[in-house]
């Protein structure tokens, strides 16, 4: 079976299209949502009365935990080798590409 590019043609132009129109979106958008971050980073206390009210509960938004919603912590170091066993019976193939 071959590829035919004819076909595969106006897909990928119209995948172009929207990419472009999801990215315009998200460069208009993000420094608001930016913005909301910072001004919400440390109002834990205020999110989680919005969370636990009748319309956060409809909404089903997330109560915030402790930490301030802009904290950034370092990744901690991966160990040179892992066994994992899976108790479910599935299989987990290792990934050579992946860390």
């Amino acid at each position: 079976m071959t590829l035919e590019l004819g076909k595969v043609t106006g897909q990928i132009e119209e995948m172009g299209r929207v990419l472009a129109e999801r990215a315009g979106r998200q460069r208009k958008t993000l420094p608001a949502a930016r913005e909301l971050l910072r001004q919400f980073a440390h109002a834990q206390e205020e999110l989680r009365q919005v969370a636990e009210s009748e319309p956060g509960q409809q909404l089903r938004c997330a109560s915030p935990g402790d930490e301030p919603l802009d904290a950034r912590f370092a990744a901690v170091q991966l160990p040179e080798q892992a066994t994992i066993i899976a108790s479910d019976g599935s299989q987990i193939y290792p990934d050579r590409h992946g860390m």
